[in-house]
């Protein structure tokens, strides 16, 4: 009888991390912008392997393990994107003032870039990572770093992808999880 109470208990605290990862309310975009945050999860899997999160022809993070970035962008149309190694992916985007937006990079045979919604199957575990922990802190040096020691990268990675007819994910305005 004591391990079937425990249990429930058990059962009934995961349901209710879970419900608050799904309902705890994100820190708003400031005034006049939107938020993406883009995030790694799996942390064991290729946790050696770093990835590298863009938007547009910008260098913004380098993520290693399980971590996140939180990225202020203006509205509009945008292209995200992450790079492992010579594998990456891409999402175009149309974001709206005073709304959050989650990417989620995954490794498969090398990185994917995927939209979540509050209702999506890898919600919870994102959304506790987000709602549960600080994003990375984007030190400036560090993306100065990174480009200098890659200086033509961006510029040759978006000729690919052009010349390869802009193969990418759709994020719409509507899709937004606050």
């Amino acid at each position: 009888m004591k391990i079937l109470k425990s249990l429930v208990v058990v059962a009934l605290m995961t349901m209710a991390v879970g419900a608050s990862a799904k309902d705890k309310p994100l820190d708003p975009p400031p005034d006049g912008k939107a938020v993406v945050y883009m995030g790694k999860m799996n942390a064991f899997v290729g946790a050696a392997w770093p990835f590298h999160f863009f938007v547009d022809d910008q260098y913004v993070a380098r993520v290693k393990g399980k971590n996140y970035a939180r990225i202020v962008v203006e509205p509009g149309e945008h292209l995200f994107w992450v790079a492992m190694q010579s594998r990456r992916t891409f999402v175009k985007a149309k974001v709206e003032a005073g709304h959050s937006y989650a990417l989620y990079a995954k490794l498969t045979q090398g990185a994917e870039l995927l939209p979540i919604t509050r209702d999506s199957k890898d919600w919870k575990e994102f959304g506790g990572m987000i709602t549960g922990s600080k994003p990375l802190d984007l030190d400036p040096k560090d993306v100065e770093e990174w480009k200098s020691k890659q200086p033509d990268y961006i510029e040759k990675a978006l000729a690919e992808w052009k010349a390869a007819g802009e193969p990418a994910l759709k994020l719409m305005a509507d899709e937004h999880i606050d």
